[in-house]
C-alpha cells in the first residue's frame, strides 16, 4: 500500500481516523488523529481513505520518496507558540498549533465567523510538540482574517509564574496562495505558512497611585462625647434591642383561626410563621431572635429546632429561663 503526506487513513485495529502528517521511514508514519494527537503507526496497520497514487511504499521506496525523510534548508524557530498552515494532497490547508516552548501550554484558538467568535481548538499541547486542528478549503480560509489564540502555561510545578497571554492575529488571504509564504518547518518537517502566536501578557488593571502629599481635613475634628444616659436607659442597650427580634408562636398570638384544624395543621401554621419571621429578620440584619414556643408536649419545640438546623450559619440555644422558663429558644443569626 502507498501512503503519502496528507492522506486520510483509518486504523485497522482501532476505531480511529486521522491524517498522515509525518513520514518517519518506509514502514512507519505519524498519523494525527481527529482529536489532534500525533501517533506513530506502521503503514501495514493503516487503510487509506483517500489520496493520490504514489508516495511511500511499505517495502520499497523510490529515491524521490526517500528524499522526503531528509530535511532541506531548516529555518531557526524561536521558542514561541505558532500557528501553521500546510498543504495536503487535496491542496487543502491543514491548520496546526505548534508549541515550540519548554513548557506544556493550554491553547484556545478562535476565529470570527458570521459576526461571532467560534472556537476551533481548546486543549493542552506538550512542550516542543504540535497538534493538528483541521483542514480547510480555499473558500474557508477567508474566515482567518482575524484569529485569537489564548495561551496558558500549565507547568504548575515551576517556581516561576507565567501570566496568561492572548495573541490577536490578522492574516491576509493572499498569503495562503503565494509559494514564497511557505517554508520548511523543522517540527512539522513539511513546508508551511508559519505565523508567530506568542501574543502579549494579559495585564491586570492598575490602580491609580496615591500622591505623596497628605490631605488635611478641611473641618476640625469634633471631640467625641460618650453616650448620654436618659433616666436608666442607655443608648448602647437601645442599639442591642434594635438588633433583636421576638416571635410568640402560641397559636392565639398568631391571630389564626384554627377551628376545624388538626394538631398537625396547627403545627405547620406555626412553622410557616417561624420560617417567614426568620427570613425577614435575616434580611433586616437582625443579630438575635427569641422564638417563644412554650413547653407543651415538646412537639413544637422539636420541629422549630429541626427548622433552625436547615439554615446555614446560625446557632441556637435555650432562651433566658428566668423570663421564659423552658419555653423559648434564643437564635443567633450573626456571630
Amino acid at each position: 500500500m502507498s501512503i503519502q503526506l496528507g492522506d486520510k487513513v483509518s486504523f485497522l485495529n482501532e476505531d480511529l481516523d486521522g491524517t498522515v502528517t509525518k513520514i518517519i521511514d518506509n514502514k512507519l508514519v505519524e498519523v494525527t488523529t481527529n482529536d489532534g494527537f500525533g501517533i506513530p503507526v506502521l503503514i501495514k496497520e493503516l487503510v487509506k481513505k483517500s489520496g493520490n497514487s504514489g508516495g511511500v511504499h511499505e517495502q520499497n521506496s523510490s529515491p524521490q520518496n526517500k528524499s522526503m525523510l531528509n530535511l532541506s534548508s531548516r529555518i531557526h524557530l524561536e521558542k514561541k507558540p505558532y500557528i501553521c498552515f500546510a498543504k495536503n494532497s487535496a491542496n487543502d490547508k491543514e491548520l496546526y498549533i505548534v508549541n515550540n516552548t519548554d513548557y506544556a501550554q493550554f491553547f484556545v484558538l478562535r476565529i470570527q465567523k458570521l459576526g461571532e467568535w467560534v472556537i476551533l481548538y481548546s486543549g493542552k499541547v506538550s512542550k516542543r510538540r504540535y497538534v493538528f486542528v483541521s483542514s480547510f478549503s480555499d473558500k474557508e480560509l477567508d474566515d482567518f482574517r482575524k484569529v485569537i489564540l489564548d495561551t496558558l502555561n500549565v507547568e504548575f510545578s515551576l517556581k516561576q509564574h507565567f501570566v496568561p497571554k492572548t495573541a490577536e492575529i490578522k492574516i491576509k488571504s493572499a498569503k495562503f496562495f503565494k509559494e514564497s509564504s511557505y517554508s520548511e518547518i523543522p517540527i512539522l518537517e513539511k513546508n508551511a505558512l508559519l505565523i508567530d502566536a506568542s501574543g502579549e501578557a494579559i495585564k491586570e488593571p492598575e490602580l491609580p497611585k496615591e500622591s505623596g502629599k497628605s490631605v488635611e481635613p478641611r473641618l476640625k475634628k469634633k471631640t467625641l462625647q460618650s453616650p448620654k444616659v436618659v433616666g436608666k436607659i442607655e443608648l448602647k442597650q437601645d442599639k442591642r434591642t434594635r438588633n433583636r427580634g421576638e416571635l410568640d408562636l402560641h397559636i392565639e398570638k398568631l391571630g389564626v383561626d384554627v377551628k376545624g384544624k388538626s394538631n398537625g395543621e396547627i403545627v405547620q401554621i406555626q412553622l410557616d410563621a417561624t420560617r417567614n419571621f426568620l427570613d425577614k429578620s435575616i434580611l433586616a440584619g437582625k443579630r438575635e431572635l427569641i422564638l417563644v414556643h412554650g413547653v407543651g408536649n415538646g412537639t413544637l419545640k422539636k420541629e422549630v429546632h429541626k427548622l433552625l438546623k436547615s439554615y446555614y450559619g446560625i446557632r441556637f440555644e435555650q432562651g433566658d429561663s428566668r423570663k421564659y422558663g423552658d419555653g423559648a429558644t434564643l437564635v443567633h443569626l450573626k456571630g
